[in-house]
């Protein structure tokens, strides 16, 4: 199977922590964001989306949750609240942390604002993983890998990690106890090719921003 991927993409982390746990093989082949308007991408990546996973069939996986519940195959569990949890970071955290990460990583700002949009997702998990190691059951699952992948550039240089990020005890404690995992270790290793959150920033700002969610009251009533 291939992995087209930028440089340091944290959403590629999802694709090759799963294959490095169900020791699946993946050749991992960077592009160009701006050039890779190719066949294979078709209509999807006009937004300029990675990763994508190639599958042996020639079908095509344009979702990095999508990839990382394939390549886990039978190492995952069958469980709703893992598609829920899934669900939860694609449609609801990621299109509030998504533009943080590219002023707080990607820039270098802070952006008090935006944080106080992510505050409520983040106290939402760190419920969620009171007193529990994993986010789903008692191994790691695929709502642990996206999870933990989404929120590595926040905290994957422990070093730097903000008093106000910290308080969320529930979420560093899973965070590290993930990061301690070769699987985890390994996928870092590859996708950043050593250099950890900073090799991050580049595809950060490059990313296109997720939708955000409808608000219902902002809907207006429609008579037919």
């Amino acid at each position: 199977m291939k992995l087209l991927t930028d440089t340091g993409n944290q959403h590629t982390l999802k694709a090759v922590i799963a294959a490095n746990i169900a020791g699946a093989k993946l050749q991992i082949e960077e592009v160009d964001r701006s050039s890779c308007n190719t066949d294979l991408s078709a209509s999807f990546l006009q937004r300029k989306q990675l990763p994508i996973l190639e599958l042996p069939s020639g079908h095509v996986l344009f979702s990095a949750n999508a990839s990382c519940r394939y390549l886990l195959g039978s190492k995952d569990v069958d469980d709703c609240h893992v598609d829920e949890w899934l669900e939860w970071e694609s449609s609801q955290l990621q299109p509030f942390l998504a533009p943080y990460l590219v002023a707080c990583v990607g820039q270098g700002k802070k952006d008090s604002a935006m944080f106080a949009a992510v505050f409520p997702l983040l106290e939402h998990l760190d419920k969620a993983l009171k007193d529990r190691q994993y986010i789903v059951g008692s191994s790691v699952t695929a709502a642990d890998i996206v999870v933990w992948s989404a929120l590595y550039p926040l905290f994957g240089d422990f070093s730097k990690v903000s008093d106000e990020l910290m308080r969320y005890s529930g979420i560093v404690d899973w965070f590290q106890n993930l990061s301690t995992k070769e699987a985890f270790k390994s996928a870092i290793a590859t996708v950043t090719k050593g250099k950890g959150v900073s090799a991050c920033k580049a595809s950060l700002v490059a990313q296109p921003l997720p939708l955000k969610p409808v608000v219902k009251s902002t809907l207006k009533q429609v008579t037919i």
